[in-house]
């Protein structure tokens, strides 16, 4: 089925990065560079379709190396989808993640205020990565079906971990 909304992070404008937890020192990049901390570095840059536009990176490991405090940032995109017209509706993107201690998440929004939280890889164990890319879909037909202002956001929570990596979103 073709998506009826695409995003490939092009363009940075039309995404808002927020450090919720060190006024911008720990926050999401849009680039074209992979992680470059001690130990994400090895993990390169997400391998997605569109990676050569651009990609969304939080890079824990090298955020860290100056702070190490709780981290909690989020990429959103910044205008409401209207998914007004369907009943079920999931958010596809292309993922690359390692998992330390953290938590990642999806959240979607009708109102851009109170959010519900899809987690993301879930299943994963402390070391462990995803494939270079990982497709994934979540379904977020409870919060999205119907509804004419959606908005949705990634969210990295964590301190000290690896890295994580989302592009081509639809």
């Amino acid at each position: 089925m073709t998506p009826f909304w695409t995003d490939d992070l092009s363009d940075a404008s039309l995404w808002t990065m927020t450090d919720y937890a060190h006024s911008g020192t720990q926050n999401w990049v849009i680039t074209t560079n992979g992680p470059t901390g001690a130990y994400s570095s090895s993990m390169g840059a997400i391998a997605s379709t569109t990676a050569a536009n651009g990609f969304g990176l939080y890079d824990s490991d090298a955020l860290s190396v100056s702070y190490s405090n709780v981290q909690d940032a989020t990429l959103a995109f910044n205008n409401p989808i209207d998914c007004s017209l369907y009943e079920y509706i999931n958010i596809n993107f292309e993922s690359n993640y390692r998992k330390f201690a953290d938590s990642i998440f999806v959240e979607v929004s009708n109102d851009n205020m109170n959010w519900d939280r899809y987690e993301i890889h879930a299943d994963l164990t402390s070391n462990s990565s995803t494939t270079n890319p990982e497709n994934v879909s979540v379904n977020i037909t409870p919060t999205a079906s119907y509804q004419s202002t959606v908005w949705f956001r990634f969210r990295f929570e964590g301190v000290w971990d690896y890295a994580w990596m989302v592009d081509d979103v639809s």
